[in-house]
């Protein structure tokens, strides 16, 4: 009854209200009507206003009913799918395991969170008022749901201009993050987080609420709780962080990726901006102490410590390919167990390498502590990878010089691999038979197209001619230029994209001398390729994965693929193993391997890639930004790169047996090469002048030297005229050999005379031409024949065009290829031969040639 007449009295209300305005607005029109209208009865018109208040008045109730009862529903429903009173607990997200390459566990690691959970006594109270003041300014009066807040966020806001503000309280926040773990913009989700909300602030304190939030929440930069955030992004502990810094990193709440001020520092400055004008609002600061906090400059620091120690660069580099495949809930909360291919020792030995090289660099104040880059990183960088060849396991991976100074990956960030690059052009110049190791070139000044590139020995130095093999010792630009122009450039990238390149690589001649960028692990897949006996393993870190209860999800395919011929990596290993001998900073006395230097432009990139069959190593130094400038520390790949190789490697002959490379193969021929013409050596070539040479047994030069002439040679003179040179093509029982001294050899090749007999009848000489007509310059396909051959005895046939024997044929008709190159009558004849090699017959016809 009380709702009955809650209602009839606001019906009562609502109809004097009506009722007045109705009056008014009718005396208006009667004022405006004719007389006669005026005076029309009013009254039957109320009792149909009064009808149609009355249904709107019932609609509206059981609307009302209707609606209460359908949230009273709907709250009741998921209610029993989340956690009682009593039972809400703030979990952390399940660990992963990393195991080593022996299946050895390197440690438990939460992939997803940094995170230092702290009292809130240990929280600087500034920072306590900047999140109140920023995310919940009622926080501390209001129930688990702020009403009021919800009315001015979706309203009033809108209404004055403020756009639509969101008004989720921190209970619900840390309720929607913590417990439901479900970002959702669904009704569902919604009603879950308002319902876990109430149960949170029956279950805990409001001191204990804030305290929970201020652990959990992520602030961007893979720091989770407000300890991680202060050190990761200042270096200081929660409890000591002014105004300026808590605004900042309060500031990055809304959207941490996008916030973070490693990210967008100016966007960062925004946000810490805003907060700090909500402090003022919220009389948590004054306007001066606000405005003094807006002008303190701030430095970013990265004080937090790696949980992963000198694998931290491959943890993450793991992470990327996990959550790439698997998605991040899986990584984040499934407890997989990830079997990797890293070697815990030889990591240490890689970091320590970079660390001996480094402090001795300090020492003799080549690197300059001073030397940082604008977010504080010193300079130089290093990236370093090491990989099995046999097997593609990446047994090490070092991406910087200190993983809590640096995280980022240099390993993966791509870098102009300078002369490292003169591996491709090489092995498709020696695959394709362009060049071989002993062949002369010259290194001197050469335009190639508008592009003049130097030699490193300084300006306008030269190598003059040089052998291919020295040239690749030497790191001559202008010879690997040459070589990858008579190579091919798209037959050049097709090698580098065969042995595992995949960065943009454009056919220009400068690619020869690597200006295209290419990262270290690419650079990684290629060089072992080399090094496995052309044998392609694309390196991969992760050996296999399984769920917590042992459920293998993925076992990893090292699939091998020959992209090199066995004879040709051998060769290119020969020709870098003599780098690697003429490398001093990189030269382990004992020990075979193989490498190549490489530095760009400015020393700004220098690299080291060395290998033995076991173990593949590259190194890049360098400054990470591209403006920076290394010429005053010369920053080559002989110098620091190669020490870095070195320091590792002798600790790595320790860890594990380094074997030799694999003796010549099948497909590989050995000459003796003269050094003044690197032709075949003769007898005339003084032996302190000549050294053996491998070359593809397919592609072995036949060229005698032409610096030496020999003073007796052996010579095959014709049997018929002894005092003429025979034919090439004339078999042993038509030759008479003998040794000569030079200067009585003689010059002329002894011409068989064509002395036409009598031809049987029909024995006419069938010539037959494509095309039909003859002209000088024209290559001509000839299809002779002969109608009838005298007898059955000939077995072979010779034929002449111009008097000189073309070709031999074992049938009729022949079909010969010839260009004339004198206008006029051109005789061509067949002479028919029986076993013995006598005359069986002979046919001759004259073509004319047209000039």
């Amino acid at each position: 009854m009380a709702s009955i007449h809650v209602c009839s009295s606001r019906d009562s209300a609502y109809r004097h209200s009506v009722s007045t305005t109705r009056r008014h607005h009718l005396t208006t029109e009667h004022a405006n009507l004719p007389v006669e209208h005026a005076n029309l009865p009013r009254h039957h018109a109320r009792p149909r206003l009064k009808a149609v208040l009355g249904w709107l008045l019932v609609a509206i109730l059981a609307i009302g009913i209707a609606g209460t009862a359908f949230v009273v529903l709907l709250f009741a429903h998921y209610s029993t799918q989340v956690p009682p009173v009593g039972s809400l607990f703030i979990q952390t997200p399940m660990a992963s395991q990393v195991f080593d390459r022996n299946d050895n566990l390197l440690s438990s690691v939460y992939f997803a969170e940094n995170r230092l959970p702290k009292q809130l006594s240990d929280i600087s109270e500034i920072t306590i008022k900047a999140l109140i003041a920023s995310e919940d300014e009622r926080f501390f009066s209001h129930g688990a749901v702020d009403f009021r807040s919800i009315i001015g966020g979706l309203l009033i806001d809108p209404l004055l201009g403020r756009g639509i503000r969101g008004a989720s309280t921190l209970t619900q926040q840390l309720a929607r993050q913590a417990i439901l773990h479900d970002t959702g913009v669904t009704v569902a989700r919604k009603v879950k987080e308002i319902i876990v909300a109430y149960r949170l602030e029956k279950q805990y304190t409001k001191e204990e609420i804030l305290n929970m939030y201020l652990n959990y929440v992520y602030f961007g930069n893979g720091l989770y709780g407000i300890e991680a955030a202060a050190l990761g992004y200042f270096g200081v502990h929660a409890l000591n962080l002014d105004a300026a810094q808590a605004a900042m990193i309060i500031g990055v709440l809304p959207a941490p990726s996008a916030y973070n001020p490693y990210v967008d520092l100016k966007q960062a400055t925004q946000q810490q901006q805003l907060v700090l004008d909500k402090m003022v609002r919220n009389h948590y600061l004054t306007q001066k102490q606000a405005d003094a906090a807006a002008t303190e400059k701030l430095t970013l620091k990265n004080g937090m410590r790696s949980p992963y120690g000198s694998i931290g660069w491959f943890v993450d580099y793991v992470k990327s390919i996990v959550q790439a495949k698997y998605g991040a809930d899986m990584l984040y909360q499934g407890g997989l167990r990830i079997y990797t291919t890293i070697d815990p020792k030889l990591q240490t030995a890689a970091l320590s390498a970079v660390q001996k090289v480094w402090d001795q660099a300090k020492k003799d104040k080549v690197f300059v502590e001073s030397d940082r880059d604008s977010l504080g990183v010193f300079q130089p960088q290093v990236g370093m990878v090491s990989v099995d060849p046999r097997t593609g396991y990446i047994l090490a991976m070092v991406g910087g010089t200190n993983y809590d100074e640096t995280n980022f990956n240099r390993v993966l960030a791509p870098r102009q691999p300078g002369s490292t690059f003169k591996i491709f052009d090489y092995t498709a110049a020696f695959d394709n038979g362009v060049t071989f190791p002993s062949e002369i070139v010259a290194s001197q000044p050469t335009d190639f197209g508008g592009w003049s590139p130097p030699e490193w020995l300084g300006t306008n130095q030269w190598f003059g001619r040089i052998s291919v093999a020295n040239a690749i010792k030497e790191s001559s630009n202008i010879i690997a230029a040459k070589t990858t122009l008579r190579t091919g450039l798209d037959r050049v990238i097709y090698y580098a994209r065969k042995m595992g390149v995949t960065s943009p690589l454009k056919p220009y001649v400068s690619l020869s001398i690597g200006s295209f960028e290419i990262s270290p692990l690419e650079m990684v897949e290629a060089y072992s390729t080399i090094a496995n006996g052309g044998v392609r393993i694309t390196p991969y870190p992760i050996r296999r994965i399984e769920t917590q209860d042992g459920t293998m999800i993925e076992k990893h395919n090292f699939a091998e693929t020959r992209v090199v011929p066995t004879s040709t990596a051998w060769l290119v290993q020969t020709m870098m193993r003599g780098v690697y001998a003429n490398t001093p900073n990189a030269y382990i006395s004992g020990l075979q391997a193989a490498g190549k230097t490489g530095s760009t432009n400015d020393w700004h990139d220098a690299w080291y890639d060395g290998f033995t069959p076991e173990l593949c190593t590259v190194i890049h130094i360098g400054n990470d930004a591209t403006r920076a400038n290394m010429s005053a520390i010369r920053n080559a790949g002989s110098r620091f790169p190669a020490m870095t190789w070195k320091a590792y490697m002798q600790e790595a002959i320790k860890l594990q047996k380094q074997t030799s490379f694999g003796p010549k193969p099948d497909g590989v021929s050995v000459r003796i090469i003269c050094d003044a013409s690197g032709l075949l050596a003769t007898d005339a070539c003084p032996i302190s002048l000549t050294h053996s040479s491998y070359f593809l047994s397919s592609h072995v030069p036949t060229q005698t030297c032409t610096v030496h002439p020999p003073i007796l040679q052996t010579v095959r003179l014709a049997a018929e005229d002894p005092t003429k040179l025979a034919p090439a093509d004339w078999p042993d029982s038509r030759v008479v050999v003998r040794t000569m001294l030079r200067d009585q050899i003689p010059t002329e090749v002894y011409q068989e005379p064509i002395s036409p007999g009598p031809i049987p009848p029909g024995g006419e000489l069938s010539v037959t031409a494509f095309p039909e007509q003859f002209k000088v310059g024209q290559q001509m396909t000839l299809s002779l024949d002969v109608a009838q051959q005298a007898g059955s005895a000939a077995v072979s046939f010779d034929v002449y065009i111009g008097g000189s024997l073309v070709t031999s044929a074992s049938s009729l008709p022949a079909t010969v290829a010839y260009v004339p190159t004198l206008a006029g009558p051109l005789e061509i004849a067949i002479v028919g031969r029986s076993a013995t090699l006598d005359t069986v017959f002979q046919a001759a016809s004259t073509v004319q040639v047209q000039p």
